[in-house]
């Protein structure tokens, strides 16, 4: 018996039409120089996915969840906080804040990032299966610590 894959679309039109968007369990890999956003394309594809009520966990020792947070309400409102501040927006800021602290979005706070590959699979596996997320994005693959890297003994699996 043959089941179809469940895809979960990320919202970029072009992308989706590539690939169908992402299936769970599926490990993707975003490669980049330095600030050529790659955090910035996660967390559109993230915000979009969060907004069709797909549970999204997101990864990343580059910044505290109220960066990532503010990141999301800037791609909703169209404003960072510091320009609706300076355009006196800030209850449209706001407003975009309240909506991304409704989503099914699940983070690491920067200091807990798990920097070793079997705590990340860990914290996959603990979300995975405590919260019904369906999609990961873990960023900075850099940050692992590869000397005390290991593969788990039980693999990594959102499944």
């Amino acid at each position: 018996e043959h089941r179809a894959r469940e895809l979960f679309p990320t919202g970029l039109a072009p992308l989706d039409r590539m690939i169908g968007g992402f299936g769970a369990g599926d490990i993707v890999v975003l490669g980049a120089h330095t600030s050529h956003a790659k955090t910035a394309l996660s967390a559109q594809i993230a915000l979009n996915m969060t907004m069709r009520g797909v549970r999204v966990g997101c990864l990343t020792p580059e910044g505290s969840d109220e960066q990532i947070v503010d990141r999301m309400a800037a791609m909703v409102s169209g404003l960072t906080r510091e320009a609706a501040r300076r355009a006196g927006l800030l209850a449209d800021f706001a407003a975009a804040l309240e909506v991304v602290g409704t989503l099914p979005l699940y983070s690491v706070e920067t200091e807990r990032t798990p920097r070793t590959i079997s705590g990340i699979c860990a914290w996959i596996t603990a979300l995975a299966r405590g919260q019904d997320v369906r999609v990961f994005f873990v960023d900075h693959i850099d940050a692992v610590d590869f000397e005390r890297a290991r593969a788990p003994r039980s693999g990594c699996t959102a499944h």
